[in-house]
Protein backbone atom coordinates (compact mmCIF):
# COMPACT_ATOMS: atom_id res chain seq x y z
CA UNK A 1 0.00 0.00 0.00
CA UNK A 2 2.92 2.38 0.84
CA UNK A 3 4.59 1.86 -2.75
CA UNK A 4 1.44 2.37 -4.50
CA UNK A 5 0.47 5.70 -2.93
CA UNK A 6 4.08 7.10 -2.44
CA UNK A 7 5.38 6.12 -5.73
CA UNK A 8 2.85 8.29 -8.06
CA UNK A 9 2.83 11.07 -5.40
CA UNK A 10 6.67 10.98 -4.76
CA UNK A 11 7.43 11.47 -8.69
CA UNK A 12 4.97 14.17 -9.42
CA UNK A 13 5.91 16.54 -5.72
CA UNK A 14 9.33 15.17 -5.19
CA UNK A 15 10.74 13.12 -2.00
CA UNK A 16 11.46 16.20 0.34
CA UNK A 17 7.76 17.44 0.00
CA UNK A 18 6.19 13.61 0.77
CA UNK A 19 8.61 13.08 3.68
CA UNK A 20 7.50 15.60 5.56
CA UNK A 21 4.08 15.35 4.22
CA UNK A 22 4.38 11.43 6.08
CA UNK A 23 5.68 12.81 8.85
CA UNK A 24 2.83 15.70 9.54
CA UNK A 25 0.59 12.77 8.83
CA UNK A 26 2.25 10.36 11.21
CA UNK A 27 2.66 12.90 14.01
CA UNK A 28 -0.71 14.08 13.55
CA UNK A 29 -2.28 11.12 13.34
CA UNK A 30 -0.94 9.26 16.41
CA UNK A 31 -1.48 12.29 18.31
CA UNK A 32 -5.13 12.49 17.34
CA UNK A 33 -5.14 8.34 18.44
CA UNK A 34 -3.61 9.60 22.04
CA UNK A 35 -6.20 11.87 22.66
CA UNK A 36 -9.17 9.75 21.84
CA UNK A 37 -7.40 6.36 23.27
CA UNK A 38 -4.88 6.61 25.68
CA UNK A 39 -5.04 3.41 26.95
CA UNK A 40 -4.27 1.63 23.90
CA UNK A 41 -0.50 1.26 21.53
CA UNK A 42 -0.31 1.64 18.16
CA UNK A 43 1.91 1.64 15.77
CA UNK A 44 3.13 1.56 12.41
CA UNK A 45 2.54 3.92 9.10
CA UNK A 46 -1.22 4.46 9.22
CA UNK A 47 -1.56 7.90 9.75
CA UNK A 48 0.95 8.66 7.65
CA UNK A 49 -0.06 6.65 4.82
CA UNK A 50 -3.88 8.28 5.49
CA UNK A 51 -2.06 11.48 4.78
CA UNK A 52 -1.06 10.38 1.48
CA UNK A 53 -4.62 9.79 0.57
CA UNK A 54 -5.28 13.13 1.50
CA UNK A 55 -2.25 14.13 -0.88
CA UNK A 56 -4.23 12.45 -3.97
CA UNK A 57 -7.35 14.01 -2.75
CA UNK A 58 -5.93 17.52 -2.52
CA UNK A 59 -4.23 16.88 -5.87
CA UNK A 60 -7.10 15.76 -8.00
CA UNK A 61 -9.22 18.80 -6.21
CA UNK A 62 -6.25 21.31 -7.29
CA UNK A 63 -6.17 19.97 -10.97
CA UNK A 64 -9.90 19.28 -11.91
CA UNK A 65 -9.72 21.03 -15.42
CA UNK A 66 -6.73 19.33 -16.35
CA UNK A 67 -7.91 15.22 -15.13
CA UNK A 68 -9.67 13.17 -17.72
CA UNK A 69 -12.85 12.06 -16.00
CA UNK A 70 -12.54 13.48 -12.78
CA UNK A 71 -15.83 12.35 -11.50
CA UNK A 72 -14.77 8.96 -11.96
CA UNK A 73 -11.31 9.70 -10.33
CA UNK A 74 -13.21 11.13 -6.86
CA UNK A 75 -15.54 8.30 -6.92
CA UNK A 76 -13.03 5.50 -7.24
CA UNK A 77 -10.59 7.74 -4.78
CA UNK A 78 -13.63 8.30 -2.37
CA UNK A 79 -14.10 4.62 -2.56
CA UNK A 80 -10.64 3.95 -1.84
CA UNK A 81 -10.91 5.83 0.99
CA UNK A 82 -14.20 4.88 2.60
CA UNK A 83 -13.03 1.03 2.25
CA UNK A 84 -10.32 1.72 4.58
CA UNK A 85 -11.91 3.66 7.19
CA UNK A 86 -14.41 0.63 7.26
CA UNK A 87 -12.11 -1.73 8.09
CA UNK A 88 -10.67 0.28 10.51
CA UNK A 89 -13.99 -0.21 12.22
CA UNK A 90 -12.38 -4.07 12.83
CA UNK A 91 -10.59 -4.32 15.82
CA UNK A 92 -6.54 -3.53 16.49
CA UNK A 93 -6.78 -0.72 13.65
CA UNK A 94 -6.53 2.20 14.85
CA UNK A 95 -9.29 4.03 12.94
CA UNK A 96 -8.55 7.29 15.00
CA UNK A 97 -4.84 7.81 13.94
CA UNK A 98 -6.00 6.90 10.09
CA UNK A 99 -9.06 9.83 10.55
CA UNK A 100 -6.49 12.86 11.90
CA UNK A 101 -3.63 11.39 9.68
CA UNK A 102 -6.23 11.99 7.23
CA UNK A 103 -6.90 15.84 8.18
CA UNK A 104 -3.41 16.93 9.03
CA UNK A 105 -2.31 14.56 5.33
CA UNK A 106 -5.06 16.98 3.58
CA UNK A 107 -4.16 20.45 5.70
CA UNK A 108 0.00 19.66 4.59
CA UNK A 109 -1.31 19.09 0.86
CA UNK A 110 -2.31 21.94 0.46
CA UNK A 111 0.58 23.76 2.02
CA UNK A 112 3.56 21.40 0.58
CA UNK A 113 1.76 20.16 -3.07
CA UNK A 114 2.67 22.66 -5.69
CA UNK A 115 -0.19 23.83 -7.95
CA UNK A 116 -1.21 24.62 -11.48
CA UNK A 117 -3.24 27.92 -11.78
CA UNK A 118 -5.44 28.36 -14.73
CA UNK A 119 -5.67 32.33 -14.79
CA UNK A 120 -5.56 35.12 -11.62
CA UNK A 121 -9.00 33.79 -9.69
CA UNK A 122 -7.72 30.38 -9.43
CA UNK A 123 -3.95 31.15 -8.31
CA UNK A 124 -5.99 33.67 -5.91
CA UNK A 125 -8.21 30.91 -4.59
CA UNK A 126 -5.17 28.06 -4.24
CA UNK A 127 -3.07 31.27 -2.28
CA UNK A 128 -5.97 31.62 0.06
CA UNK A 129 -6.81 28.12 1.35
CA UNK A 130 -2.75 27.73 1.73
CA UNK A 131 -2.83 30.79 3.80
CA UNK A 132 -5.98 29.37 5.70
CA UNK A 133 -4.23 25.93 6.29
CA UNK A 134 -1.42 26.86 7.42
CA UNK A 135 -2.14 28.55 10.71
CA UNK A 136 -5.17 25.79 11.12
CA UNK A 137 -1.68 22.84 10.49
CA UNK A 138 0.24 25.05 13.51
CA UNK A 139 -2.94 25.50 15.68
CA UNK A 140 -4.28 22.00 15.21
CA UNK A 141 -0.78 20.40 16.09
CA UNK A 142 -0.38 22.73 19.15
CA UNK A 143 -3.92 21.88 20.32
CA UNK A 144 -2.80 18.16 20.07
CA UNK A 145 -0.19 18.62 21.93
CA UNK A 146 -1.62 20.40 24.62
CA UNK A 147 -4.36 18.17 24.91
CA UNK A 148 -2.39 15.10 24.79
CA UNK A 149 0.19 16.13 27.57
CA UNK A 150 -2.11 18.15 29.62
CA UNK A 151 -5.96 15.62 29.54
CA UNK A 152 -5.17 12.24 29.22
CA UNK A 153 -9.18 11.68 29.57
CA UNK A 154 -10.72 9.20 27.47
CA UNK A 155 -14.16 9.56 28.93
CA UNK A 156 -14.58 13.32 26.57
CA UNK A 157 -16.33 11.78 24.17
CA UNK A 158 -18.10 8.59 24.76
CA UNK A 159 -19.45 7.83 21.03
CA UNK A 160 -15.67 8.34 20.18
CA UNK A 161 -14.85 4.53 20.83
CA UNK A 162 -17.36 3.44 18.22
CA UNK A 163 -15.02 4.93 15.59
CA UNK A 164 -12.52 2.76 16.50
CA UNK A 165 -13.80 -0.51 16.85
CA UNK A 166 -17.53 -1.25 16.28
CA UNK A 167 -18.66 -4.08 18.70
CA UNK A 168 -20.64 -6.87 16.41
CA UNK A 169 -20.69 -8.54 19.43
CA UNK A 170 -20.69 -7.91 23.25
CA UNK A 171 -17.14 -9.10 23.28
CA UNK A 172 -15.54 -8.07 20.00
CA UNK A 173 -13.88 -5.06 20.78
CA UNK A 174 -11.88 -6.47 24.34
CA UNK A 175 -8.76 -6.60 24.98
CA UNK A 176 -8.49 -3.72 22.36
CA UNK A 177 -6.73 -1.35 24.98
CA UNK A 178 -4.23 -1.17 28.48
CA UNK A 179 -6.74 -0.60 30.89
CA UNK A 180 -7.38 -4.17 31.40
CA UNK A 181 -3.48 -5.03 31.43
CA UNK A 182 -3.77 -2.05 33.89
CA UNK A 183 -5.89 -3.59 36.17
CA UNK A 184 -4.65 -7.23 35.74
CA UNK A 185 -0.84 -6.39 36.55
CA UNK A 186 0.90 -7.40 39.48
CA UNK A 187 3.26 -4.30 39.79
CA UNK A 188 0.24 -1.99 40.03
CA UNK A 189 -0.01 -1.00 44.01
Amino acid sequence: MQLYFCYKIERKIGWLRIFLIFIISGVGGYLTSAIFDPDSVGVGPAGALYGLLGVQLVELLQSWRLVNNPYLELIKLLINIVVLLALGLLPYIDNFANIGGFIFGILSSFILVPFISLGKWDRLTKLCLISIALPTLVILLFVCFVIFYNVQDSDFCSWCKYLNCVPVTDDFCDGFDLSSFYQQSPNNS
